[in-house]
């Protein structure tokens, strides 16, 4: 199901800052949609995570890709279907075994 979260929902759930989310928007690489406040969708959340995994967005005007990183490898068949929640817990997984392996 596709939602809108506030900025303070997908920093929490991207585990960084508000204004690191408001950063990603402005550059370009994260997609949002002003309605009274900045919001993002859920969809866009996941295909930004997509689009991004393997990749150093620390400056997000300048993204390189990471070295050193084994990403966890998956069909392109059986991606597709996966929920949104499982797409999500599946990269969220991804990032912290890269995160204690390689320290980041």
């Amino acid at each position: 199901m596709n939602e809108l979260l506030e900025v303070a929902e997908v920093a929490k759930r991207l585990k960084c800052n508000k204004n690191k989310v408001y950063e990603l928007i402005k550059s370009g690489q994260l997609q949002g949609l002003k309605l009274g406040r900045m919001k993002v969708s859920t969809i866009e959340l996941d295909n930004f995570l997509m689009r991004n995994a393997g990749k150093d967005l620390t400056d997000p005007y300048d993204v390189k890709p990471l070295r050193g990183v084994n990403w966890m490898k998956i069909k392109v068949r059986e991606w597709k279907q996966l929920t949104a929640d499982e797409k999500y817990t599946r990269l969220v997984q991804a990032r912290a075994l890269n995160f204690y392996k390689f320290g980041r």
